[in-house]
C-alpha cells in the first residue's frame, strides 16, 4: 500500500510468507492500487490479500507426485530410488521421512530416512533399529502396516515424542 500511495501505480501482486498469531505459516497473494480522486489527485490507496496457502500445499503436493512418479519409473534399484523420494519429501512436504519395506518374516526393514536436519539422520536409525528390537512397543508404524491404511501426523504431540524418545 505504501508504494501505491508513494508511486500511484498499481503493485501487482506478490507471495508473502507469513507467520500467523498461533504460529502456523502461511502465504498471501497481495497487491495494491491507488484511487485517484475526480481532479486526479491520488486520494487512497487500497490493499487486497487472498490466503493461498491451501493452493501451495496442493501445488506442493502435485509437485512431488510428479518428481516422485518420474523417480519412480527411472530405476529398477528401488532401495535407492526409496531414498531419493524420501530426500525429496524433505523439507517441501515433511520435516523427516522414513521408509520401511515388509520383508516376509513380517518384520520391517528400514531402507531411506530424510530428515532436514542432517545430524538427525544417525538417530533416526537408531530408534528404528530399536524399535524392532522391541517389537512389543506397538508404535504408529504397527498400526499402519496392520491396518493397511495411512496414517498422518500433521503436528506431533510432544508425548509421541517422549514414548518414542525422538526428543534426545
Amino acid at each position: 500500500m505504501a508504494r501505491a500511495l508513494a508511486q500511484g501505480a498499481v503493485v501487482d501482486p506478490a507471495e508473502i510468507q507469513i507467520e500467523r498469531f498461533d504460529g502456523s505459516r502461511g502465504v498471501l497473494l497481495g497487491g495494491a492500487a491507488p484511487i485517484f480522486r475526480a481532479d486526479g489527485k491520488l486520494d487512497v490507496a487500497v490493499s487486497i490479500f487472498i490466503d493461498v496457502t491451501k493452493f501451495k500445499e496442493q501445488e506442493e503436493r502435485r509437485r512431488f507426485l510428479v518428481e516422485a512418479g518420474a523417480l519412480l519409473a527411472s530405476s529398477l534399484d528401488y532401495a535407492r530410488t526409496l531414498a531419493t523420494i524420501a530426500k525429496l519429501a524433505v523439507p517441501g512436504l515433511s520435516d523427516w521421512c522414513t521408509v520401511d519395506i515388509a520383508q516376509p518374516d513380517g518384520s520391517l526393514a528400514r531402507v531411506a530416512v530424510a530428515n532436514v536436519d542432517a545430524s538427525k539422520t544417525r538417530w533416526i536409525e537408531e530408534l528404528g533399529a530399536r524399535h524392532s528390537s522391541e517389537p512389543q512397543a506397538p508404535s504408529a508404524l504397527d498400526e499402519v502396516v496392520q491396518s493397511g491404511k495411512p496414517k498422518l501426523l500433521n503436528d506431533v504431540p510432544d508425548q509421541l515424542l517422549t514414548q518414542s524418545k525422538l526428543t534426545g
